[in-house]
């Protein structure tokens, strides 16, 4: 007899904490929620959603390198994702992948970095042309041979087809 009580009361437990879980969560929906989890368990900051209006002014510290043109910035409880325009930085399957996004790193860490959104990409990514003070962070990065100069974006930039020019002669990064 007290085997069925205890039964029914733990019953009854699991069917106020399940309504309680499925209320949180459902109120979560309905609230909104800054954070989502990844694969891993990790908390995250869910990216800002672009503005109606480009270009716009964007400053933050970084949060997270992604790959060698692409951070998360933060600002205030607002994320968002940018990718530095006009430059491409090797993929993940690609050599010197790991080296472009720790180069990227000892340009921004600790540091607040500001720049100008141009416009949004398809994945909801900031075009972003960023600089840590005087520090043009697109520019810096072909310079340096950690990303290559992508003339759909930034079509006939001197400055941009100068950098990667010296960068491949100097051999430096992936150009060695």
């Amino acid at each position: 007899m007290a085997l069925a009580i205890l039964q029914n009361i733990i019953v009854m437990t699991q069917s106020i904490l399940f309504r309680g879980y499925l209320f949180l969560f459902c109120l979560a929906g309905v609230l909104g929620c800054g954070f989502y989890e990844d694969e891993y368990g990790n908390r995250k900051l869910m990216p800002a959603p672009p503005p109606d209006k480009c270009p716009y002014e964007l400053a933050g510290k970084p949060y997270a390198i992604k790959s060698g043109d692409e951070l998360l910035l933060v600002n205030g409880d607002t994320a968002t994702c940018c990718r530095l325009q006009g430059i491409c930085a090797p993929r993940i399957d690609e050599p010197w992948f790991l080296e472009s996004g720790t180069y990227l790193k000892s340009l921004v860490e600790g540091r607040q970095v500001s720049g100008v959104v141009v416009r949004h990409d398809s994945q909801m990514r900031a075009m972003f042309r960023g600089y840590v003070g005087n520090t043009d962070l697109n520019l810096e990065m072909v310079l340096n041979g950690f990303a290559r100069y992508d003339g759909t974006e930034f079509r006939g930039c001197e400055a941009f087809l100068k950098a990667e020019t010296q960068a491949r002669d100097a051999g430096r990064g992936m150009w060695q």
